[in-house]
């Protein structure tokens, strides 16, 4: 079980509302909760087509180009780097239940801290069905 602490503001786009977290999250969290659901090198592009016109898409992203994550690797794994880039994460749309959101209240009071505690439960994962998916940044 992960908590994350964040901000939370909403953004309207014609009729629907949408809630937006910030949070942070180190990279190891990340990887141990979300996923980028990517096709394969090999899938055919009448597959990858097909794909997209389903709802939910179930694969999107192209697939991980390990020299590019290599690289990236090591630009920031030095003591005081950083990468202000976010990773942007949305909730798996074939998994239920495992995230709640809940507004953070000061220590035995019932007082609102303005941010928002963000529990993932990671728990009864299986491969390739982890309760994040990375949206955007997967070779970060």
């Amino acid at each position: 079980m992960l908590i994350v602490e964040c901000l939370q503001t909403n953004v309207i786009s014609g009729s629907i509302d949408y809630p937006v977290y910030v949070g942070f999250l180190s990279a190891a969290d990340i990887a141990r909760v979300a996923e980028a659901p990517s096709f394969e090198v090999t899938t055919p592009n009448e597959q990858i087509s097909t794909n997209i016109a389903s709802q939910p898409v179930r694969d999107w992203q192209r697939p991980l180009d390990p020299d590019r994550v290599e690289g990236i690797a090591r630009t920031f794994d030095n003591s005081g780097s950083l990468m202000p880039n976010p990773v942007l994460l949305g909730q798996n749309a074939f998994i239920a239940g495992a995230i709640t959101i809940a507004p953070k209240t000061l220590n035995n009071s019932p007082l609102m801290t303005g941010t928002y505690e963000v529990t993932i439960n990671d728990a009864v994962v299986t491969p390739g069905q982890k309760p994040l998916w990375i949206l955007d940044g997967q070779h970060r």
